[in-house]
């Protein structure tokens, strides 16, 4: 007997995000603070994760993907950039998560990349925009209370991917000789004796074959291109690092470029595939490549130790190196640590002096076949344990995960992606439904299914009676038959004792994307593409043409976003007057898309005590609201973290948490539930 929950004095907070930045999104964006606890963004939020407590603190003031983050030099202050039609860069703290101060808009399309001055009085942002403009922004007292833009100019026409300050006791007036720059602004300055002097460079910019040094004059950025010299070839760069009076730029061929002026000093052989990332300070410099290797050099770039990321005890999946951070000790004279995150999603801490890597987080990666834009769709709570779930992705990998420690339990790679995944009620089988491609692309394995033993994730049975990916799968209450739905627009009832196809429902006119059982397993109800909510029986198949024959019937599960009990969750239609001010206030945003002015649900599910409703929807917003929710005026509990569509929110059988992921961010992220 389910009996209704309030959802007076409910609320939600962020317990948990397991999600690594990727190449596409958040390259070169992880950092320690001050108190050598690791920053890295997942989705709109930015996790602070402490290692010593295993625990995680969260920046939660961004409403759209964070692209780009950079913490300042003593490690206190943060700037994270985020993409949208006018994104924002955001300072907060780095130990409280606080924010402080937000700088913009400005920028178009995304901040490509950010970076903090020595003295933490000044940021540098790129956007991403066809000029790729370059604007620094300002705070006299650096408290960042009293921030200001103080000069911008445009980047350039090509891809920009770094920006570094340099330390103006050795870029700044009078450091750079005249002789090795020619002055794109009328000339050089002229100091005592008629003796030419540089301005010098505040900064520098950096992609695709490209490099520039800025000097900035009061509001007036000026950029001056790098000479790539006999020693040098023109070609993409991808990271830099500044220490003293050098620059490092990191290229696609392997190599590191010394950068003194604006001149190319020195090329070294530093990786056998592309730099991905670069850290500098004045105890050494340290590089990540394509190679899976980790690179310490001296100072002076000579090259101390490498460690390959193969050797750790729990290996990544794909070992190219996508983010490295060096850590120091007390008095900054020596690297102690480095952090290192890897193409396939996974996050190492490395001791300098045992060479031992120690996993922190790991998660979803988007496969080298879908390029950055792979996706996380299945997700399935234990039905007996409150501390388990299990999630599957593009990526291949089903992955079971502890609650309580914050960490993965067991993994498996399957060799078809995944978009849906259930247990069966006793909880000792998982089954997966395989297939999918953000690209649209036919996979091999579109339509078939497997069940895995849920303790060691071993094949037990693999099945295929579909030719188009899955889109959900159940299994009845007493796990005699379980049902997955297709992209075919068909139904496919199996046996859950002997795995054998006993019914196909084809009545559906687009694809299936969920189903529920009822109390008894007896009726089955889905929702398609279309809108359109039919009913079937379990045991042949057959098609109800009147759902009032069904209007009784207790369902075991909601998960279908259409249907009498869930009306409230849509949003309201707008017409006429009210429809042309939601479309002029969402063009004075930059929103262009009905998706963003009235975005739909994406996902649903009822708690297993009856009374509330899970929502996620396509502008990554989750919600929960009183069960049946039929007022489209009902008042919500409302929590933000993922960027866009939300294809699965799920209770935990105890429903004190509720687990959510992110379609395009990839990221999982754990609510905990709070009556009071």
């Amino acid at each position: 007997m389910r009996t209704p929950s309030s959802i007076v004095s409910l609320s939600s907070s962020l317990s948990h995000s397991l999600f690594l930045p990727q190449v596409a999104s958040a390259k070169n964006s992880l950092a320690y603070n001050c108190l050598g606890e690791a920053i890295w963004p997942s989705a709109s939020a930015c996790v602070v994760y402490s290692k010593q407590s295993h625990s995680q603190k969260f920046f939660t003031s961004h409403t759209a993907e964070i692209c780009c983050v950079s913490v300042s030099k003593d490690g206190r202050l943060v700037a994270s950039g985020e993409k949208g039609n006018r994104p924002v860069v955001r300072i907060w703290d780095a130990q409280t998560c606080v924010s402080i101060a937000v700088l913009g808009p400005f920028h178009r399309q995304a901040v490509a990349c950010v970076a903090w001055s020595h003295d933490a009085k000044s940021v540098v942002s790129v956007g991403a925009d066809v000029e790729h403009s370059v604007a620094v922004w300002h705070s006299s007292s650096g408290q960042w209370d009293d921030a200001a833009r103080t000069a911008y100019a445009p980047g350039d026409h090509q891809p920009v991917y770094f920006c570094e300050f340099l330390d103006p006791a050795e870029w700044g007036a009078g450091c750079i000789p005249s002789s090795s720059t020619s002055s794109s602004s009328g000339g050089p300055k002229t100091g005592q004796g008629g003796v030419p002097k540089h301005p010098g460079y505040a900064l520098a910019t950096g992609g695709v074959d490209h490099v520039k040094f800025w000097c900035q004059e009061g509001r007036s950025l000026t950029p001056e291109r790098g000479l790539w010299g006999a020693e040098g070839k023109v070609q993409p760069l991808l990271c830099a690092a500044s220490c003293g009076d050098k620059l490092f730029t990191g290229a696609v061929s392997g190599h590191v470029y010394v950068w003194r002026g604006r001149k190319c000093e020195r090329v070294i052989r530093a990786h056998e595939a592309l730099v991905t990332s670069l850290w500098a300070s004045p105890a050494g410099i340290v590089s990540g490549g394509g190679d899976g290797f980790v690179k310490l050099y001296s100072p002076t770039l000579e090259h101390l130790r490498s460690y390959g990321v193969t050797e750790a005890p729990a290996p990544p999946l794909l070992r190219a190196i996508k983010g490295v951070c060096g850590g120091v000790n007390p008095d900054g004279t020596q690297i102690t640590k480095v952090l290192v995150s890897t193409e396939s999603a996974e996050c190492y801490e490395l001791a300098r002096g045992s060479g031992s890597w120690t996993m922190l987080v790991e998660g979803h990666y988007s496969p080298p076949s879908e390029g950055a834009s792979g996706e996380l769709w299945g997700l399935a709570p234990h039905p007996t344990k409150e501390d388990i779930f299990a999630t599957s992705g593009d990526d291949g990998t089903v992955r079971v995960w502890s609650i309580s420690q914050g960490r993965l339990l067991r993994k498996v790679q399957l060799d078809a992606p995944s978009r849906c995944i259930t247990w069966s009620p006793t909880g000792r089988r998982l089954l997966v439904g395989l297939g999918g491609s953000s690209r649209g692309l036919r996979q091999k394995k579109d339509g078939a299914f497997v069940l895995l033993d849920a303790d060691t994730l071993d094949v037990l049975y693999e099945g295929r009676d579909s030719r188009h990916w899955l889109h959900d799968a159940k299994y009845s209450p007493d796990g005699n038959t379980f049902v997955v739905a297709s992209q075919d627009q068909k139904l496919y009832i199996y046996d859950g004792n002997q795995n054998v196809l006993r019914a196909k429902c084809d009545k559906h006119n687009d694809a299936v994307t969920s189903v529920d059982f009822s109390d008894d397993g007896a009726f089955l109800q889905s929702d398609a593409d279309d809108y359109e909510h039919l009913y079937y029986s379990t045991s042949d198949g057959a098609f109800f043409k009147l759902p009032s024959q069904l209007k009784n019937v207790k369902w075991h599960t909601w998960t279908c976003k259409m249907g009498w009990p869930v009306q409230g969750c849509w949003p309201k239609v707008l017409t006429g007057k009210r429809l042309d001010e939601a479309l002029q206030a969402a063009a004075e945003e930059g929103r262009t898309s009905m998706k963003s002015i009235a975005p739909e649900p994406t996902s649903v599910h009822r708690n297993h005590e009856g009374g509330l409703l899970a929502v996620g929807y396509q502008d990554g917003r989750c919600q929960i609201v009183r069960y049946p929710c039929l007022n489209k005026s009902a008042e919500p509990c409302v929590f933000r973290g993922h960027t866009a569509d939300v294809p699965r929110l799920r209770f935990t059988c105890d429903d004190k948490h509720v687990i959510s992921v992110g379609q395009g961010d990839r990221s999982i992220m754990v609510w905990k539930v709070n009556r009071k």
